[in-house]
């Protein structure tokens, strides 16, 4: 009697953790309407005064509980996931590189209270639900430039005004600006270096910079095939402060879309 009290026991039990392995997930985070529409890229043209035409578009948006948007499923992508690394890098293969252009229109309706991170993971459900996106996120080991200080003396002018301010940016490779930090001055090299450029320099506070690259940009973009600025102009240029570029690699994560779509399934 013992024995099968016990065996019945042990059953009862079995059969309660089965129970309770099978209980069903809570459903994953979703809008609680949700409309997406393919759309071309001339259903964005409008009509200007002069006769020509504009290309406009509506970026993503999440306001009281209406997320909208009109614009391309990279903008999409980059709001649904950009939390899920920072600072946020995606990559579509060569395959799916026409998907990332390809324009949608977006409304939905969220469950009252829903912020803005639920909203992005509501919009990442929507667009595998609807649009068969998946993606993975990976390490990649990518080349870098590391700021550091140079062989010679630093000529760097310490700001007398704490609170940074653009004066005068009118190109890209010209710069005039008060207060920056050396981080600030590093992703500012970035632009014309070609690759990401890390501040190792441990120079804390902030600066006065004054630059114009603008001719040698011009010059060099004008003799490469692909017209872009020669890396030299700011290897040569971060030299005038006292600094130095050296070429160094560093892991970053990406993340990688792996398949989506390009037609959603009918609203």
């Amino acid at each position: 009697m013992k024995c099968k009290t016990a065996v019945r026991f042990v059953c009862l039990f079995a059969v309660a953790a089965l129970g309770i392995a099978q209980t069903p997930l809570p459903s994953a985070p979703a809008f609680e309407a949700v409309s997406i529409r393919s759309v071309t890229m001339e259903s964005h043209m409008s009509p200007m005064k002069n006769g020509d035409q504009a290309f406009t578009l509506r970026p993503v948006e999440f306001k009281g509980v209406r997320l909208s948007g009109d614009t391309s499923l990279s903008s999409y992508v980059e709001f649904a996931c950009s939390p899920l690394l920072k600072p946020y890098r995606d990559e579509f293969p060569q395959s799916l590189v026409d998907r990332a252009h390809a324009y949608y229109q977006i409304d939905a309706v969220a469950p009252p209270g829903t912020t803005i991170d639920g909203a992005r993971v509501m919009l990442r459900n929507a667009l595998a639900e609807r649009l068969g996106f998946q993606f993975h996120l990976t390490d990649r080991e990518v080349p870098v430039y590391n700021l550091v200080r140079g062989s010679g003396e630093l000529k760097l002018a310490p700001a007398t005004d704490t609170a940074p301010g653009m004066e005068y940016h009118r190109t890209p490779w010209e710069l005039h600006v008060k207060a920056w930090s050396m981080t600030s001055f590093a992703n500012f090299v970035s632009g014309t270096a070609g690759r990401p450029v890390i501040d190792k320099t441990g120079i804390e506070g902030r600066y006065n910079f004054d630059l114009d690259w603008n001719q040698e940009v011009q010059e060099s973009m004008a003799s490469t095939p692909d017209h872009r600025p020669d890396p030299f102009v700011a290897i040569d240029g971060v030299k005038a402060f006292g600094l130095k570029l050296e070429p160094a690699t560093e892991m970053r994560k990406f993340l990688v879309v792996d398949r989506v779509n390009k037609e959603p399934t009918p609203n």
